[in-house]
């Protein structure tokens, strides 16, 4: 997803991204997605990339810039391999096995959490852009949270 940042806007209560082009949207419809303020403020996704804007500057073009070796921002857009490289490098510092980790981990991680959650199949697919439930499916990875028997045990 090649955002700019006049594809955002961010209000005191929630983030709308204008979406112009996706992966599952070849022809380039566009759509908007509403994500609202998070209650927790470490998981807070308005707020995250409330505080990225102060850092990056109000400057036009892509949302997510280069960042140099010496921590300096570039005007240019993130590469694949920029992206895979910062969320490495972060499970890492975490403390978790980073060779389990990759750009796509973030879309499957997103859905499985849903998932995990109990959110509506539909409401998942409106978020991510998948035109089947079978496509969605292969992003829900296994989780002990959703056993079917787990009440019972």
């Amino acid at each position: 997803m090649a955002l700019d940042l006049a594809d955002v806007d961010v209000s005191t209560d929630r983030l709308t991204l204008s979406v112009q082009r996706g992966k599952t949207d070849q022809e380039g419809r566009g759509r908007q997605l509403v994500i609202p303020r998070a209650n927790r403020v470490g998981l807070c996704p308005v707020r995250a990339l409330a505080a990225w804007l102060e850092e990056r500057g109000r400057w036009p073009g892509p949302l997510f810039c280069q960042v140099s070796k010496k921590d300096v921002l570039v005007r240019e857009r993130m590469r694949a391999y920029e992206v895979r490289y910062a969320l490495v490098t972060s499970a890492g510092r975490a403390g978790l096995d980073a060779t389990k980790f990759g750009a796509h981990s973030l879309r499957a991680g997103f859905v499985t959490a849903a998932a995990d959650a109990g959110a509506d199949v539909f409401d998942i697919m409106n978020v991510t852009g998948h035109k089947s439930v079978e496509n969605l499916g292969m992003y829900v990875r296994r989780s002990v949270s959703r056993y079917p028997l787990r009440a019972a045990l």
